[in-house]
Parts: C-alpha cells; structure tokens; sequence
C-alpha cells in the first residue's frame, strides 16, 4: 500500500498547478471539516444553512489564500489546525448573519442571547486565532502583542521590551497582517 503524500508536498503541487493535488486536500480534509461544521452548526440555524456550503466556502477561502502564497506548507497536523480555523471562522460569520437578520420584536431577549453567545463565541475564537498565531514569534514579539491587547501605548511597551518605538510598531504591523489573513 502506498504512503499518501504529506499536506507539504501536496501544498507544493498545488502551488505549482497541480489540480489533483487540490483535490487529494479536499478529499483528505473535507469530510472531517463537514463534521465539525456539523457540531458546531447552531441548531437553531440548521434548517436555513447547510454544512457543505460552509465547508466549501472555507476551503474555497483557503484555497485562494494559497494560490496567493499567503499559507505556506505547514508541518505535520497544522493544516487541519488551519482549516477548522477557517470553518469557524465561516461558521460564526454565518451565525452573526442570520441571527442579525432576526428582527422580530417578540424574540428580542432570545437574540441578544444568541448575540452575547455568538460575541463570546467569536472572542473565544479571536484569542484562539492569536494564540496560534504568536507561536511562531520570538519572546519579545508575544510580549509586544500580549501587552497592546492589554492596551499599553506603543510608547509604554517600547520601553517594557526595551526595543525601539519603530521595532514595536512593525511587530504590530506584521501581528495585524498575520490576523488578517487568518479571519479571511
């Protein structure tokens, strides 16, 4: 029985026009992607999404991403990591969408349940996305992100690390980039 191919080396083919390589990551991930969307899928919403559509979305989105060489071939297990990032992503986006188009004045109490529910969904979501981001980071990095979420001015944490006011802001910079990318 032959070994199947690593998600690097899938990662690479499909960088290079590989289309079955494509395929061989759909294969591989959507299935799982399918039942986490379907776990995490409120119930309430059920009936008005389907499943596949968000997993195709997000792997549409990764996809994408990829081509545009924004995710590099990740080690051992963290592509996974990085599509069940993008599913939820896809999933509470879906969530804030049709729990905001709830306008009836009767269920008033019931949406800014689901609402708060869904704002510490997504919080609990952002820090995940954070931390997972940051792993990569040098120790002072981190410190700089960790102490402009607690709200320390550039100035102030300049001074707590020790590095220039210009060093803290593209670290910053380069945090806010990497965010990015991981919300799309």
């Amino acid at each position: 029985m032959a070994s199947q191919p690593s998600d690097q080396s899938l990662m690479r083919r499909f960088r290079t026009g590989d289309a079955n390589a494509a395929a061989e990551l759909h294969d591989r991930y959507s299935r799982r992607l399918r039942g986490l969307a379907k776990k995490r899928l409120d119930p309430a919403l059920a009936a008005r999404v389907d499943v596949e559509d968000i997993v195709q979305s997000a792997l549409g989105s990764f996809f994408r991403q990829a081509r545009a060489g924004l995710y590099r071939a990740p080690p051992s297990g963290e592509l996974w990591q990085l599509l069940s990032a993008i599913t939820r992503h896809k999933l509470n986006h879906v969530r804030a969408k049709h729990l905001a188009a709830k306008r009836d004045a009767r269920k008033t109490v019931a949406v800014v349940d689901a609402a708060t529910n869904v704002a510490e969904q997504l919080a609990s979501e952002l820090k995940m996305s954070i931390d997972e981001i940051v792993l990569d980071y040098s120790e002072i990095e981190r410190r700089i992100v960790e102490l402009r979420i607690e709200g320390y001015e550039i100035e102030q944490i300049a001074i707590r690390v020790a590095r220039s006011r210009r060093t803290v802001e593209r670290v910053l910079q380069e945090f806010r980039s990497d965010l990015t990318r991981a919300m799309e």
